[in-house]
């Protein structure tokens, strides 16, 4: 399966600074703001995940326009989560009790 990611985190020195959509980047390409820095792009309003947030509250902020969620703890960034990712988290969730049924 191919997937086309829409949203990628911006980090600085191992430190998170936001998002830039790919919805933001197609704004200002229609703006002709094309040299434009990419700082002028950067979505600030994401709150990233952490490490104690639960799946279900990571899953409830992704939306078709933020696809990833940076997971970030004390400023910075440790990686990423994407709905695909969750999507995979429940798929070996409900293969569980087949598992434990035949083991």
């Amino acid at each position: 399966m191919k997937t086309r990611q829409k949203t990628t985190p911006v980090i600085e020195y191992n430190f998170y600074l936001g998002v830039l959509t790919e919805k933001g980047l197609v704004a200002g390409l229609e703006a002709e703001k094309i040299f434009d820095l990419v700082v002028k792009f950067v979505r600030t309003d994401i709150e990233p995940a952490r490490l104690s947030d639960r799946v279900v509250e990571i899953q409830s902020r992704l939306s078709d326009e933020v696809d990833i969620l940076p997971v970030v703890e004390d400023g910075k960034y440790l990686g990423a989560i994407t709905s695909q990712d969750i999507n995979r988290i429940y798929s070996f969730k409900l293969k569980e009790p087949a598992a434990q049924e035949a083991g």
